[in-house]
């Protein structure tokens, strides 16, 4: 059983006998959770160290109705902020109104309670990307719009920085809202009394379940009749890490369940032949990214396997998520709007959510907003359309939607009279995003021809060894769309193209990185990735590969090192680069293990090869080179050769796999070291994917959503 501590004022209990919520919270959950009753008067004994409270609680609600309770809480914000670091609910009914400065949860929770009169923004929340919120109005309830008429709202929600939130109750005002849950956080407040939802029931309901529990993103799937799967001791471990999981009595309850959206890990009884879990696996693997774990008879013996089409880079993109929300106060990112517009960029081409800041960034625009402009200036007006238009490339916006149609018709304004510097980063803009057809009809006649004369004319009078870097990507950018344009039948814009291509080529060094900055390097990197070079001859796109090759090395690298050193802008452009990377690579191309020590001790996911060396040897045999190197390794394995008994301790697999980590370093070679892994560590895979960050859970689901119920219906048929 579940227990939630229920922090109150004594005040109300002494004065409100009547008005006491406890007594009724008790009578309505006493089967289901133990409440305990915390009060001004103890709440620092609660909260000492001493008592360990902190691990023995499932969740807190905390129902502020007078202040008193909020001078204790501020004293005890470090170990509230232990406890949600923890995984542990915390749930806040704040009724009363209250300053930032007051706040006792982490800064970044910080919120304010103002009073409302707007009764009809009680509007539960479905269109939310998060798939949290998607759990938390469908389970165990459906909640619905009916609920208002018991909800009487007073007050609302501010939240000091959008980020970190996504509302689920209300409109533009928020009444319930709930932490964005980077690493399993489960923060939900509310301006709507405690009393209230005692009185609902349904709605409370959810927010206890998610509070104490949360998603369950772990399967367990056995087999019909069967009584002992060997998954008791995983239960009880994954209930010891605060993880939630469900254990299906077979698979076609699983197949039906409304709950299989959120599960990331699958784990089947010994039972099950491979090919009934290869055949669902088949099915769901272009659909969602998960992770199965089952049993394969080799010869006598029973081998636990894994198979899973998550990938490395999936767990880097997750990384840098992480820090973007992290590093995310209000306004622009590190106070950059240059930076935000980058940031934004790699949002929207990693398919990643982040709607929750798209008003506190354009919040902070509008204090330089002139008449459409930034500033009345081209260049920043520029880097404005672009911000636009990679957000509406995302989501429906019509606050943005209408700042944009402006920004488009004052640069349109100031077109003629511009220098050619500041036409051509106009025209960038415009060809990026589909709008460039507006220039050519205003200003060229309508005819295309005089268009690329135009810039073709006044590009060659520029001095390109004079340029930056990053202005002859982007002019490279711009040649290769109007070759495109011209249907390739301009060969002096060809030429032009392969003089500025050898020129940024020439200004790489032997490393493989531009004037020495990395993050530089990145961005020119994924440049050259999204450009079409092939325009310029087979041949060349050759040489540039090679060239390529040496700075992915050195990116590849520079992660594994520090990550960057938790440079922000640094992190976001190398992954952007290193996803095109992985991308091409060919399908039987060998990946590189997420090694990083502070990664294991984190929990994070690892990625383990699930071919054998054999194997890739038979796909890579038409190479020799390759061959050979494959072979040597094999040789190097077998000598190195290490095997280690079925362990049934999560402690002791994580210890076992930090041995592994430093086998690694000794051999000093990856493909042997995932070897050893995929054959001998055979219950790791279960440890790590169970404790697999739900960042990349929190990611929309409603495709997947979408698909699985397809799937199913001929099932219910």
């Amino acid at each position: 059983m579940k227990k939630i501590a229920v922090l109150e004022s004594s005040y109300k209990i002494n004065y409100f006998e009547k008005g006491d919520i406890f007594p009724k919270l008790k009578k309505i959950y006493s089967d289901e959770y133990d409440l305990v009753r915390i009060t001004e008067n103890n709440i620092d004994d609660f909260f000492s160290s001493n008592n360990n409270n902190i691990l023995k609680y499932d969740a807190i609600i905390i129902n502020i109705i007078e202040e008193s309770i909020i001078e204790k809480l501020v004293k005890s914000k470090e170990e509230i902020e232990k406890f949600i670091n923890l995984g542990k609910g915390v749930f806040i009914s704040a009724s009363l109104s209250s300053m930032y400065e007051k706040n006792f949860l982490p800064d970044k929770y910080q919120y304010q309670v103002v009073d409302t009169k707007n009764q009809d923004e009680f509007v539960f929340n479905s269109k939310s990307s998060y798939d949290a919120n998607k759990y938390i109005l469908n389970h165990p309830n459906k909640l619905d719009d009916s609920l208002k008429e018991k909800i009487g709202l007073k007050s609302r929600l501010i939240p000091a920085s959008p980020a970190y939130f996504f509302r689920i109750i209300g409109i533009q005002s928020i009444f319930l809202m709930s932490s964005i849950p980077v690493n399993n956080e489960k923060v939900l407040v509310t301006s709507i009394s405690l009393e209230d939802l005692v009185e609902t029931e349904k709605i409370l309901d959810n927010i206890l379940s998610y509070i104490t529990c949360g998603i369950p993103r772990i399967a367990f799937v056995k087999k019909d009749g069967e009584e002992d799967s060997g998954f008791n001791y995983l239960n009880d471990e994954t209930e010891a890490l605060n993880l939630k999981s469900k254990t299906y009595s077979n698979k076609n309850e699983m197949l039906k369940s409304k709950l299989k959206e959120y599960h990331d890990v699958y784990i089947f009884s010994k039972e099950y032949l491979e090919e009934e879990i290869l055949d669902i696996f088949i099915k769901w693997k272009n659909i969602k990214n998960v992770k199965f774990f089952y049993y394969k008879k080799i010869s006598k013996d029973l081998f636990l396997t894994e198979i899973t089409n998550q990938k490395m880079i999936e767990n880097q993109r997750m990384d840098v998520y992480s820090l973007v929300l992290y590093t995310y106060k209000i306004g622009y990112w590190n106070n950059s709007f240059y930076e935000t517009i980058s940031i934004v960029e790699a949002l929207v081409e990693l398919e990643l959510e982040f709607d929750q800041f798209i008003n506190s960034i354009f919040d902070e625009v509008d204090k330089y907003y002139k008449n459409g402009s930034y500033e009345n200036k081209i260049i920043e007006t520029c880097g404005l359309l672009k911000l636009e238009s990679l957000i509406l490339k995302k989501y429906e916006n019509e606050r943005i939607k209408g700042k944009r149609e402006e920004t488009k018709k004052w640069l349109i304004s100031q077109f003629e009279k511009a220098s050619f510097y500041q036409k051509k980063n106009i025209i960038k803009t415009f060809i990026s995003y589909d709008d460039i057809n507006i220039i050519i009809e205003m200003f060229y006649d309508n005819n295309k021809e005089k268009f690329t004369n135009y810039i073709e004319k006044n590009s060659i009078k520029e001095n390109i060894e004079d340029l930056f870097e990053l202005v002859i990507i982007d002019d490279l950018k711009l040649y290769l769309k109007l070759i495109k344009l011209s249907d390739g039948k301009r060969d002096d814009l060809v030429d032009l193209s392969k003089k500025y291509l050898k020129v940024l080529l020439d200004k790489q060094d032997e490393y493989g990185i531009w004037n020495d900055d990395l993050n530089k390097t990145a961005q020119i990197i994924d440049s050259l990735y999204e450009m079409d070079i092939e325009l310029l001859g087979k041949k060349l796109k050759n040489q540039i590969n090679e060239d390529i090759s040496k700075s992915i090395t050195v990116l590849k690298k520079s992660y594994y090192i520090d990550r960057y050193g938790k440079d922000l802008s640094l992190s976001v452009n190398a992954i952007k680069a290193l996803r095109h990377y992985y991308i091409r690579l060919n399908e039987n191309a060998i990946d590189i293990v997420y090694t990083e020590a502070d990664s294991l001790l984190k929990f994070k996911t690892i990625d383990f090869l699930t071919k054998s060396l054999e194997e890739i040897i038979e796909v890579n045999a038409k190479d020799k080179k390759k061959l050979r190197n494959l072979e040597i390794i094999e040789s190097k394995y077998y000598k190195n050769k290490v095997r280690l008994n079925t362990i049934g301790s999560l402690t002791s697999i994580l210890f076992l796999l930090l041995i592994s980590y430093y086998i690694f370093l000794a051999l000093e070679n990856i493909e042997v070291f995932k070897k050893i892994m995929s054959q001998s560590l055979m219950w790791v895979p279960i440890a790590i994917g169970m404790l697999v960050t739900p960042t990349v859970a929190f990611i929309s689901k409603k495709l997947v959503g979408k698909q699985l119920k397809k799937e199913e219906e001929p099932e219910n048929k």
